[in-house]
């Protein structure tokens, strides 16, 4: 696997730990807190499944 893989593979388990991280840790004083968390660690899975199946040029 090359270096772009590797990112991909990284970027895809650490959005995952990040969303699961945001949904254990809500709290409903701060809603939107835990909005953006989710936000953040599905856009780190979506690039990571970029670089992992290479589709950027």
């Amino acid at each position: 696997m090359d270096d772009d893989r590797w990112t991909g593979l990284v970027l895809i388990l650490g959005g995952l730990l990040w969303v699961w991280l945001a949904l254990k840790l809500k709290n409903k004083s701060k809603p939107w807190r835990h909005f953006k968390m989710v936000a953040i660690g599905l856009t780190a899975v979506l690039v990571g499944i970029v670089f992992l199946f290479k589709l950027h040029r």
